[in-house]
Formats: structure tokens, C-alpha cells, sequence
């Protein structure tokens, strides 16, 4: 009797066991696989970065980008000119699209290192170009990209997002300590928080090239301001007689948004903030036309408190933690090349 119970016992045991030696042994086979197919994964990767995968289209489009730069710099290095032979020919030691792979690859290393902290800081879930294409092609009505080409389309959308993790790395960021914020504003006191003088000044566009009254005429003009006549009737009086166009400008921390609207308006501030109270510009061409710029007041400004530019300078200093963040980052970032596939790789 315990003979055939026992029998009966091993009958159930092995009808246990049997389907676990089948699950153990299915789980090998497809453990064998995965480890085959990770292999074969590999194989068909152009890059990875940090464990990122690099699809030949995100790198070429960063190759593409170097092509300008690459040809400028072979040109004034060894006078290399750009012919269908260009990007296979060496110079000494050289090679152009070897030199184009090799930049568009650092910098997009550093591109990866700033979307991976971009998923550590919350603003999007994924580095990969697939995620980033789709997320870019969701947003890019926000920013105006429709007449933008593939390359700046992603640098645009990139901008965005490490602006967006630099934000929020600002708010996870312990705080930087009073005496680092104090050390800071004693070194730049002088240079960086002495606010910008208020000069109150005269823009004139003279008519042509006919300086000749030049001389005579803007002494008056002053004398008539300093007697108290108003701008506005000065404008017309001195337009109807020498057809000198007279814009009335107040430069420095209350200056209006012209004054920063173009390149012109740059270079006429610059001007005005060169001349002291009362002190008339030498006549200066501009773009085909003659401006004499008149400061008619300057006041100095003083330099800000310390408690006035404590908020501004934690800012800085916590850009400058968040890029050397960014710097740290993309040293140590763990890189897998395909060389064979990497270095087929042409400039289109």
C-alpha cells in the first residue's frame, strides 16, 4: 500500500515538475534570443549616446549643418577649393568629411546631454528622435517654424526645451548661500550692476551729403532748446529749412523699446551715450545716411545695492551651475559607434 501511494505521490510530483522544466526551459531559449537580439540591435545602430539610439537622420542632419563651416575651414587653412573632389581629398593628415563627422558628433553630444536633462527635469519623457520629432511636430505652430528647414526646425524646438530645464532645474536647485551672492557682486560691482546713465539727446538725419551748415546750424538749435522752445515746433522749423529730420531720444533705464528696435538704433545709442552734457556727435554715415547725434543732458546713475541685485545674481549663478551641469554630463556620457556604418557616412 505505501508502495502505491508513494507511486501515486511521484505521479503528482512529476506532473508538477514537468511544467516547470517546459517554463525553465522555454525561458533559456527565449533568454538565448533576447541576448541574439540584442546583439543584432546593436549591429544596426549608427550611434547611441548614454544608451539613446541615434537614427542616421537625426546625425545627418547635424552633418549637414557643418558643411558651410567645414568648407570655410579647409579654405583658409591649406586654400582648399570646393570642387566634387573636395570631401575625399586630404590635407595633410585632414579629411574634410572626416572633420564634418567629428564635429556634428560632439555637438550632438552635447544636444543629447541637454534633452536627457530635460527628461531628469520633467519636460518631456524621452530623448530619443522619435519622441522629440513628435513633440516638435505638435508645437512647432507655437514658434513660427513652417518657413524653417528640417535642422533648424529640431535646434528651435531643442532651444525651447533647455530653456524649459533650466527653469525647472532653477526651482529643484538648493539655494546658493548669501556670502557666494555677496562675493559675486563685490567682483562685478563696478562693471556689471552701475546702472546706465540717463542722457536725454537730439538724433539728426541730415539731408544727403550737404554738411556745409552743419557747423553753424545745431549751435543755434541748442541755444533756441536752452531758451526753452519745444522740440515738437523745433522739428518742424528746422525740417522746412534744412530738411533736418529731428528725433527727440531718452537713453538709459527709462528708454523706450525703439531705442533697442534695430541695428541703427543700436549704433545712435551708442553715440549718445559716448557724449557728455551739451557735447554735439561728429557727423557719422549710417547705411548711405549722415546722423549728428546732440546730447542735450547726461545724468550718472548709481550703482545698484547689493539687496537690489541679490534675485539677478542667484539667477546667474544658477545658469552657470545648470550649464556646468551640462558640461559634466556630456564628459561622461557612454558612446557606442558603428564605425564601419559611421565612416560611409557622405556629405550629401
Amino acid at each position: 500500500m505505501k508502495v502505491k501511494k508513494g507511486g501515486r505521490n511521484w505521479k503528482r510530483l512529476a506532473l508538477l515538475v514537468l511544467p516547470l522544466l517546459v517554463i525553465i526551459m522555454i525561458g533559456i531559449r527565449l533568454g538565448g534570443a533576447s541576448i541574439d537580439s540584442a546583439a543584432t540591435s546593436r549591429n544596426s545602430v549608427l550611434l547611441s549616446i548614454n544608451g539613446i539610439e541615434i537614427p542616421e537622420e537625426e546625425f545627418r542632419m547635424f552633418l549637414q549643418d557643418e558643411k558651410a563651416s567645414t568648407a570655410n575651414y579647409f579654405s583658409q587653412t591649406y586654400g582648399a577649393e570646393y570642387n566634387e573632389h573636395f570631401w575625399d581629398t586630404d590635407f595633410e593628415g585632414e579629411n574634410p568629411v572626416q572633420v564634418a563627422r567629428e564635429n556634428a558628433l560632439s555637438k550632438l553630444i552635447r544636444v543629447k546631454t541637454e534633452q536627457q536633462l530635460a527628461v531628469q527635469y520633467g519636460v518631456i519623457r524621452s530623448a530619443s528622435y522619435d519622441h522629440i520629432k513628435k513633440q516638435m511636430n505638435k508645437e512647432e505652430n507655437q514658434y513660427g517654424a513652417e518657413s524653417l528647414d528640417g535642422y533648424q526646425k529640431y535646434m528651435v524646438y531643442h532651444s525651447k526645451l533647455v530653456v524649459d530645464a533650466k527653469n525647472n532645474f532653477k526651482v529643484k536647485a538648493v539655494s546658493i548661500p548669501e556670502s557666494e551672492l555677496r562675493q559675486y557682486y563685490e567682483l562685478n560691482k563696478e562693471n556689471r550692476f552701475k546702472l546706465p546713465d540717463q542722457v536725454e539727446a537730439l538724433v539728426i538725419s541730415l539731408p544727403g551729403q550737404d554738411l556745409e551748415n552743419v557747423g553753424e546750424v545745431i549751435p543755434n538749435l541748442i541755444d533756441e532748446i536752452r531758451g526753452g522752445a519745444k522740440v515738437d515746433e523745433l522739428k518742424k522749423k528746422y525740417f522746412s529749412q534744412y530738411g533736418f529730420v529731428i528725433k527727440h531720444k531718452q537713453y538709459g533705464s527709462d528708454e523706450g523699446k525703439d531705442e533697442n528696435s534695430s541695428e541703427l538704433e543700436d549704433q545712435l545709442k551708442e553715440i549718445a551715450n559716448e557724449l557728455s552734457t551739451g557735447q554735439t556727435s561728429a557727423p557719422t554715415e549710417i547705411s548711405g545716411q549722415t546722423y549728428v547725434v546732440v546730447c542735450l543732458e547726461r545724468n550718472q546713475e548709481k550703482v545698484s545695492t547689493f539687496d537690489e541685485a541679490k534675485l539677478w545674481i542667484e539667477d546667474v549663478l544658477q545658469d552657470e551651475r545648470f550649464m556646468q551641469q551640462v558640461e559634466n554630463d556630456s564628459g561622461n556620457q557612454v558612446m557606442y559607434v558603428n564605425e564601419e556604418w559611421f565612416n560611409q557616412i557622405r556629405m550629401n
